[in-house]
């Protein structure tokens, strides 16, 4: 029996306490409602009208379609910031007094003293209950309060006059200043009707993530430069609305436009009209504009708009070539019948192929990094200017297109073939344009420079490598004239010694070039390849002709064991022309060659010492 007591004592007491929560919460609407202003709930407020002596309309904001917007003295999108202030003063209205009309007309007083009875705003608005009237008086004598009268028109009441405060917002607190409101993720269209002087459509498309041109021509965009323009056009603002006799000027202006812009994406479409006004001077400078089925008059800034006038070259893409490293296969660069192939193998190692005189096909390794640097000057070639979009047969000639500079072709995902014609006589700059494309433009002439006509420019420039392992055992330095004497030459056992060690009492200057040599021998590098064919004089040209100055000799331990089996190696250098130039060769590679920069260094020490007579040359071959 004493688990029943329990259970029913349990019972009591919860219905105990849902009975207290319940009276608490009556008591607590009851004071709420004695606190209401408006004594209704005002829910789903979708019309605000606002009632102001000194306007000369009332300003009028309703909900549509779920869009806020001034109906009246213009049509145009409401902040909703400022709609939300108000419908929140109005949900949340109370009251710090109340005393009926006839109270106070007992006490000898009318609605006039309290700025009621002809009041100077008047507060429309209309929810589900349907629509509701607030009077709004006079501030009271003391404290930051208003009186108002309430819906029933029964009763005045005292409120704070943040109300007041909410409602006194003019038109540009009202209004937003955005033109267009279509989100940029939604945006799929952009277009540009230029009517003066004279009538240019130019038309631009998003497909996925890419921009690019439908009229007056199809060629690609640049996203960046199209996704920024779309940005100044939907941050830019209004800078004041035009009313009165101005509007009617305005208006005439906007019958003949200077130019429409129209934004389109999701079923949703918006179109700028804008028109130039009469008079404006460069430091506030504007343009009259409307948006079209929409009567409002407004100024805005020209900086946004004006870019947009050149937009069918200035948001064209200026890359000239795209590049897929990973597809790309062959390169060729030529000019008349002559060309340069390069082929990229499996190891993704590039060679040159070529023809002797008989025919027969000729490989070379290719310098890669010189491979790398051309692929980075042809992603990186921009347009300068656009030439023509439609150029006739005569106009192609003139452009030099008849007999190209150069015609580079590559083969990748999809063929490219580049055509370099002549100087544009004006500007200095080469016509250039795509062999599937009717495009011309105009690019740097350095160009040129970049992709020559010579075989040896895409040469791999180590011209010898020893194998691994490898060891110099004797280095000779030779100065060839006036007369032939030794600068240096010494030898090593490997067995028992290192160069380090060996050139322990050499000068330190004079040391450093010796393990430099030592070094670079192992994997010579030239800056660049001259001439396919080793000369005893080299000559610069037709009136400079220089001798051989140096020679390195030196001998390589090859490994494997036997000491039997060396490499003898041998290069010749001129004199040193300056800093940075140097000309060497080998008669073995039957080459000539610019010297590489740490080959210079290296000759330099030897130049500058005080030249030895052979009785002096060192000598210091170990024993």
């Amino acid at each position: 029996m004493r688990w029943k007591t329990t259970i029913i004592l349990m019972l009591l007491n919860i219905v105990t306490l849902y009975g207290i929560l319940y009276l608490q919460k009556q008591d607590q609407n009851k004071n709420l409602e004695t606190r209401n202003a408006l004594n209704t709930s005002i829910i789903d407020i979708d019309k605000i009208e606002i009632i102001d002596k000194t306007s000369k309309e009332p300003r009028i904001l309703e909900r549509q379609n779920g869009q806020w917007k001034i109906i009246s003295p213009i049509e145009w999108p409401a902040n909703l910031f400022a709609i939300q202030r108000i419908i929140t003063q109005l949900q949340f209205l109370t009251h710090e007094a109340r005393f009926s009309i006839e109270e106070i007309e007992k006490t000898g007083q009318s609605l006039a003293d309290y700025g009621l009875k002809d009041p100077n705003i008047t507060l429309k608005f209309r929810d589900i209950n349907g629509e509701h009237t607030l009077a709004i008086g006079n501030p009271t004598p003391v404290g930051n309060r208003v009186y108002i009268m309430d819906p029933d028109q029964k009763n005045i009441l005292v409120v704070k006059d943040s109300l007041l405060d909410s409602i006194a917002a003019n038109l540009e607190e009202l209004r937003t200043h955005q033109i267009f409101n279509i989100p940029l993720y939604e945006l799929n269209k952009l277009k540009i009707q230029i009517l003066s002087p004279h009538n240019l459509k130019i038309w631009l498309s998003k497909n996925k993530d890419s921009w690019s041109f439908e009229a007056p021509i199809q060629a690609n965009a640049n996203n960046i430069l199209v996704d920024n323009a779309i940005n100044q056009l939907l941050s830019a603002n209004i800078h004041r609305i035009i009313l009165g006799d101005e509007a009617d000027q305005a208006n005439i202006l906007l019958h003949q436009p200077l130019m429409k812009i129209t934004l389109e994406g999701n079923n949703q479409k918006q179109t700028l009209i804008i028109a130039e006004p009469k008079q404006q001077t460069n430091d506030n400078k504007e343009y009259y504009a409307q948006l079209e089925d929409n009567a409002t008059i407004f100024t805005l800034s020209t900086k946004p708009f004006d870019t947009l006038q050149n937009a069918q070259e200035g948001l064209r893409e200026k890359q000239l070539i795209t590049i897929n490293p990973d597809s790309l296969k062959n390169i060729s660069i030529g000019q008349a019948r002559k060309k340069i192939h390069l082929q990229k193998l499996e190891n993704g190692e590039w060679q040159l192929i070529n023809k002797d005189a008989s025919g027969k096909l000729i490989t070379a390794a290719a310098d890669n990094k010189e491979l790398a640097n051309i692929q980075q000057r042809l992603s990186a070639l921009e347009i300068i200017s656009f030439v023509s979009d439609a150029p006739s047969n005569s106009d192609l000639e003139n452009f030099g297109f008849n007999d190209p500079q150069r015609i580079i072709e590559l083969d990748s995902d999809k063929k490219q073939v580049l055509l370099i014609g002549g100087l544009d006589p004006l500007s200095g700059n080469l016509y250039a344009k795509l062999e599937d494309s009717p495009y011309v433009y105009c690019i740097n002439p350095d160009v040129l420079s970049f992709f020559p006509i010579n075989e040896l420019y895409y040469k791999m420039r180590t011209l010898d490598k020893l194998p691994k392992g490898a060891i110099i055992t004797k280095l000779k330095v030779i100065q060839l004239i006036p007369n032939e004497e030794t600068l240096f030459e010494q030898s090593i056992d490997p067995s028992n010694t290192n160069w380090e060690t060996a050139l322990t009492n050499t000068e330190n200057l004079q040391k450093k070039s010796i393990l430099g040599i030592i070094e670079d021998l192992k994997e010579f590098k030239v800056k660049n390849f001259l001439k396919n064919h080793f000369e005893n004089i080299v000559a610069l040209d037709s009136e400079t002709q220089l001798p051989w100055t140096y020679k390195i000799e030196a001998t390589a331990l090859l490994p494997g064991g036997d000491t039997s089996k060396t490499n003898t190696i041998e290069y010749y250098f001129t004199k040193r022309l300056n800093g940075v130039l140097q000309i060497g060769g080998s008669k073995e590679k039957d080459i000539i060659f610019s010297s590489d920069q740490n080959w210079i260094d290296h000759l330099f020490t030897f130049h500058q010492q005080p030249q030895p007579t052979n009785q002096s040359a060192i000598n210091l071959s170990s024993k």
